[in-house]
This record gives C-alpha cells, structure tokens and sequence, in this order.
C-alpha cells in the first residue's frame, strides 16, 4: 500500500482510503452479515493514521457516510437500518472516537455529521444535547494553550502570561492556562529567572500564603531576595492575608537578616519593622509590638551593632 505520508499532502485523502473500507461496509451490511461489525471497525482502525490527520473518528465519520448513503441509493436503508444502528452504536463507542479526532477533522466532518444525523436524529455523536462545535473549540484552545505554554516555557515572562491570561475569554480556559503555569513555575522556582516570574504569578493571582511558604523556607540569605520578591512583600500589607498570618512571617522575615550578623541585614532587618508595627496595630493588643522588640533584646543580646540599629528605630518610631 502506498505510504501515508505520502497521503497527507494530498486535501481529500479519505477520497483514496474511505472507497475499500465503504465497498466492504456496504457489501456486509447488504449481505446481512452483523458478526462483521467489529472486523469493519478494525479495518478502519487500521486504516487510520492520527499524525496525519486522519484519526479514527474522523475515517470512521467518512466511511460510515458513504455507507449510509451508498444503501439509500440501493434502497436497502430501511432493510438493514439495524445493521447500520448497530455499526454506528459500536463506533461511537470506541475508546478513541471522540478523543482521537482533531478539531480541524472535524470540521471537515461536519458534511459527514450532517448526513447522519439527518438519518439518525437521536444518536448523539459528540457530547451530549448536541455542543459538537463547543467541544471542538474547547479542544483546540487546550491544543492551542499547549503549543503557547511549550514556546513561554523556554523563556517565561510574567508580562506575556498575564496579556495572553486576560485576553482569554473563556473562565474555563483560563483556569486550565492558569493550573498549567502555575504547576510549571512551581516546578522550575529554583531557577533565579524563574523565580522571579514565579512571584508575579504569586502576586498577580493573590496566592500569598504560597509565597509566604516559599520565602520562609527557601530563602538562603534574604538579602539577595529579587525586585519581584521584595514586591511581593510590600503588597502583604494591603492583602486580605490572616493579620496573625502576617505577623509570625515578619517575625521570622526580620529574624532571618539578623542571624546573618552582617550591618547591611541589620539595617536591612530594621525596614520591615513598620510593616509589622502596621500589623500590630490592626489587632486588639497594638502594644505587643513592643513586647517582641523587647524579646529582639534579650534573644540577640550579643549582637551589638544590632541592638544599636534597633534602639535607633525606636527612640526615633
């Protein structure tokens, strides 16, 4: 048999593989030979060849057409119409019937679809009260936010994933764009170019207590933190994130510059200090801030240059 590859230049190509399988159909249809369904379905099983547009649903669809019209101009229709019910049933059930097809086969279908069904109105080909077109579009925006994950993926860019995300019409093709990078950056956070687009997404998407997670955890030395992160951290204040939530992280945010007994993570440590004092002060007890500054003391009591760092922000508070 000549090589399929060689088909897939050619438009029509079920114009050179459908004329076999439909002789043959019609032939044990006419015959009245039922026990040869499952062979027909396995020829054209065969005869399929996806990577070349031409899966079993779709040469499935063509054959069975020509089939079905092939025994109306004979005038065996209404004789074999259960013959026929039977080999449409059995191909639609097949595993790969509706997952295999590509959205461009079927709109190339779609004759194929109209004819049956204006012979078989109650059988439902697609998914069911008859979105044949929404589950194709469906597909090939899946199809399409795969190929465009698989070129951003190579170079992430925040800005590039938030146009392509608010552009995107469908809530439900947002979520699975969404779902998808957000799995791909989470796997790849370690790189320090994806990391930083890692906290856009964080803060773009108000996933706080994620990044607040990842800071805590997987920061060595927070003073190399990127411009992203530090932006991250800025925005918790005028976040919706749990006040008590917000304090414990400061707490150990601050803590983490101070135990690197530098001068620069002194002075560092000390910015962050109004963030906190801004989070004490949303809860009953504002004065507590005092209380932990008091514990800073005691805890660092060695760390000289820090305690002196600290008295400064105080007395000047």
């Amino acid at each position: 048999m000549q090589q399929i590859s060689e088909f897939a230049s050619i438009q029509n190509i079920e114009e050179i593989v459908c004329p076999p399988l439909v002789r043959q159909s019609s032939l044990n249809i006419i015959k009245n030979q039922p026990e040869k369904t499952n062979e027909t379905l396995s020829q054209i099983e065969e005869a399929s060849h996806p990577e070349d547009d031409l899966s079993f649903g779709y040469l499935f669809l063509a054959v069975f057409s020509h089939v079905l019209q092939d025994l109306v101009r004979k005038r065996y229709f209404s004789l074999r119409k259960q013959a026929l019910t039977t080999l449409l049933q059995k191909g639609i059930e097949h595993p790969t019937f509706r997952q295999g097809i590509k959205p461009e086969e079927y709109q190339r279908a779609r004759p194929y679809i109209e004819n049956i069904k204006a012979f078989f109105p109650d059988v439902i080909l697609f998914p069911a009260h008859d979105q044949e077109t929404e589950f194709f579009e469906q597909k090939a925006n899946h199809q399409k936010i795969e190929l465009w994950l698989e070129k951003w993926q190579v170079r992430p860019h925040f800005p590039k994933y938030k146009a392509y995300y608010l552009n995107e019409r469908s809530p439900n093709e947002r979520l699975i764009l969404k779902e998808k990078v957000h799995q791909l950056l989470q796997n790849s956070r370690h790189h320090p170019g994806t990391r930083r687009v890692y906290f856009q997404f964080l803060s773009f998407h108000h996933y706080y207590s994620e990044g607040i997670k990842t800071l805590l955890n997987e920061t060595g030395d927070p003073l190399k933190c990127s411009f992203e992160e530090q932006r991250f951290i800025e925005a918790l204040n005028v976040t919706d994130v749990n006040v008590s939530s917000l304090i414990a992280f400061f707490h150990q945010w601050i803590e983490s510059f101070v135990e690197k007994r530098t001068k620069r993570h002194y002075q560092e440590a000390i910015t962050y200090l109004p963030a906190l004092q801004s989070c004490y002060k949303q809860t009953t007890e504002p004065e507590r801030f005092y209380t932990w500054i008091d514990g800073l003391y005691t805890r660092f009591s060695g760390y000289h240059s820090f305690k002196k760092e600290l008295k400064h922000y105080v007395d000047t508070a």
